[in-house]
């Protein structure tokens, strides 16, 4: 990969516009503020949105409506990216190589997409790390130094909804609700207390 070319973004704005390259009802995007400001490379941000966007909808079988969440959350020094999904789940037998270059379980593709999310995160001095659980889905997390240097966080909390119309419940790993919005077009959400 190519040297990060660093600029102050927003990190929010940046995300929503990789999340609606998709056009699909089903993907949530949500953040616990309206702006996170950081210094990244936008295109390789983008990148790393859409491949795990595009892995979580492949993951999800035809028989199934994917529920596809992508979340921000920011307090403090923390910044989380959450993608989750309702797909297959990850088989033990490919958590160990997940991350390796070109592996890949799908029938086309060259398996570069994760190696080369890890890739970019640690470039951003950042972590990335997934829970996955057979037939339940699966969540990945980039953490904490996702990207060098925060340079402005403006809070605002509030959860906000770019696009869809769609009502979406998330599970952890135990079955437990972690998040149940109902959407409207534009509307703002608020996470269950």
């Amino acid at each position: 990969l190519p040297k990060p070319n660093m600029k102050q973004c927003d990190l929010v704005e940046l995300t929503q516009m990789a999340v609606n390259i998709f056009h699909h009802d089903h993907i949530v995007f949500t953040s616990n503020k309206a702006h996170i400001y950081y210094k990244l490379d936008r295109t390789q941000w983008v990148r790393v949105i859409t491949n795990l966007v595009q892995n979580a909808l492949q993951s999800v079988p035809k028989n199934k409506i994917p529920q596809i969440g992508v979340q921000l959350f920011s307090e403090n020094d923390q910044t989380i990216l959450s993608i989750m999904d309702n797909g297959n789940g990850i088989s033990p037998e490919a958590k160990e190589k997940i991350f390796e270059p070109k592996f890949t379980t799908k029938s086309s593709g060259m398996g570069l997409g994760l190696g080369i999310v890890k890739n970019i995160i640690e470039s951003h001095n950042g972590t990335i790390k997934y829970v996955s659980k057979m037939k339940k889905g699966t969540t990945f997390e980039a953490h904490k130094h996702i990207i060098l240097e925060k340079t402005t966080n403006i809070a605002q909390e509030s959860w906000l909804v770019f696009k869809g119309s769609v009502k979406c419940i998330f599970y952890d790993l135990d079955d437990t609700i972690i998040a149940e919005p109902i959407l409207a077009s534009g509307g703002v959400i608020v996470p269950p207390k």
